[in-house]
């Protein structure tokens, strides 16, 4: 019976949410093991006592790891670029590829300095800021006296 409910709840659940298609990973295989190998080595750093040799060894590793990142990064980034303008599609669409996210205010302050934390909060407090923000009672004075420049 047990066996039963659970494939049903995860036949439902895959109805409803499809599994999303991994995004292939932006760093290549050397990289990955590297940092794997850096990931070890901090380990067992903290189980035994550092050494001079050891400290040297992991900055340089560290060092590496980001150079290469960022030259993976940068290989990447250059074969979308290639492959839009290849297809004759807009840059616009490659650059929106490039963002990881969107950005959203997870906090904001009200008048009395409480914090905001939900969506629907925030952006009640966004639009009364900006209502009395341009909402102005002050008549615009403009002067049309002449006045001296200098020469």
């Amino acid at each position: 019976m047990n066996d039963r409910i659970t494939t049903t709840i995860l036949e439902c659940a895959s109805e409803v949410a499809p599994a999303s298609k991994m995004k292939d990973s932006k760093l290549s295989t050397e990289t990955r093991i590297l940092m794997k190998k850096r990931r070890m080595m901090k380990k067992t750093e903290v189980n035994n006592n550092r050494d001079i040799r050891n400290n040297i060894e992991y900055a340089e590793l560290d060092k590496t790891i980001k150079k290469k990142a960022r030259e993976d990064i940068r290989k990447q980034n250059m074969k979308k670029i290639a492959e839009t303008i290849e297809n004759g599609k807009s840059m616009k669409r490659a650059k929106r590829s490039f963002q990881l996210g969107q950005d959203r205010m997870l906090t904001l302050l009200d008048k009395d300095e409480n914090e905001l934390t939900t969506q629907d909060q925030i952006l009640e407090r966004v639009e009364e800021f900006n209502g009395e923000l341009y909402d102005s009672n002050k008549g615009i004075e403009i002067s049309t006296k002449a006045c001296d420049l200098p020469a």
